[in-house]
C-alpha cells in the first residue's frame, strides 16, 4: 500500500473558503474526510499536516481557530504553527514607526523535516 502525506497551507484554505460565500458552509471542514477524496484504494494517509499561525489581532478569530484546531487535532491532524513577519511602516499623518503583521509572509517558527 502507497503512503501518502498532505501538506495543507492553512491560511490559503481558509481564505479561499472565507472570501466565496457559497463556501462558507466547508469554514468547520473535517481534514481528514477531505484528504480521503483525493487518494485510491491503494493509497493509505500516512499524516496530515495543517500549517497555520493564529490571528494576533482579533482575539474572537483567535478562538474560533484555536477551536478548529482542536477539532482537528481529535482527528489526528497534525498542526504546524508559523507567526506572521513584522513589518515596519511610517504613519502618513504622524510620521511615526509602528510594526505592521503581514499576512502574506507567513514565517514557520517550528523547524519542520520529513524524513523517509
Amino acid at each position: 500500500m502507497e503512503k501518502v502525506i498532505f501538506f495543507i497551507d492553512g491560511f490559503n484554505l481558509y481564505h479561499s473558503i472565507a472570501n466565496e460565500r457559497r463556501f462558507n458552509k466547508y469554514k468547520w471542514i473535517d481534514l481528514s474526510k477531505l484528504a480521503k477524496n483525493f487518494i485510491t484504494k491503494k493509497e493509505h494517509i500516512e499524516e496530515i499536516y495543517y500549517f497555520t499561525a493564529l490571528t494576533p489581532w482579533s482575539p474572537d478569530k483567535t478562538n474560533r481557530q484555536k477551536i478548529f484546531i482542536k477539532a482537528q487535532e481529535l482527528k489526528g491532524i497534525k498542526i504546524v504553527y508559523g507567526e506572521f513577519r513584522k513589518k515596519d511602516r511610517i504613519c502618513r499623518l504622524c510620521k511615526k514607526t509602528y510594526k505592521h503583521s503581514k499576512k502574506k509572509e507567513l514565517m514557520l517558527t517550528s523547524q519542520f523535516i520529513y524524513s523517509n
